[in-house]
């Protein structure tokens, strides 16, 4: 992983995240690490709509996944049918949760993550993306909104980390 520019938006971009390298996934794993401090909430909006993993993989994600999800910590935005969906997760932050983040990255097409600002709530982040999730892709509008300073942003093609900063 390498941190490549900075545009004037105040986004950073980090290249070159392979997940089938060991080093590359030890220092990706390394500087989740860095931006989060334990007990922190972590908001997840996951996007699930491609075909292309190995079904064995893929069900072995899902498994892992569905055991974490629940009414307490799942918000269904859109469910298309059974491949393609949209949903919120949060997930306090502790040891695991930067093999969980792989595993997301792993999983789901489009992966955004964030920590919401004091005086926010997983409802307030709930409502706002039933609203907007279709036209705020790189979260701005969020974090002009003052919901959050951070957004991290999966990259297309999944090697690229878009870290959006407000």
């Amino acid at each position: 992983m390498n941190f490549e520019a900075e545009n004037p938006d105040g986004a950073r971009i980090y290249t070159n995240i392979d997940l089938t390298n060991r080093n590359s996934i030890i220092f990706f794993k390394e500087f989740l690490g860095g931006e989060f401090t334990f007990g922190q909430e972590i908001i997840f909006s996951c996007f699930r709509k491609e075909s292309l993993t190995d079904i064995r993989e893929l069900m072995s994600i899902e498994n892992d996944l569905m055991n974490m999800f629940n009414s307490e910590n799942l918000y269904i935005i859109d469910f298309l049918d059974e491949s393609r969906f949209y949903f919120l997760y949060r997930h306090v932050f502790d040891l695991n949760s930067p093999n969980l983040i792989v595993k997301l990255w792993e999983y789901f097409y489009s992966l955004s993550f964030f920590v919401l600002n004091k005086g926010y709530l997983f409802n307030d982040a709930k409502v706002y993306f039933k609203n907007h999730e279709k036209r705020d892709v790189h979260l701005k509008n969020f974090l002009r909104s003052g919901f959050s300073d951070v957004a991290y942003i999966k990259g297309l093609g999944g090697d690229t980390l878009i870290k959006q900063i407000c």
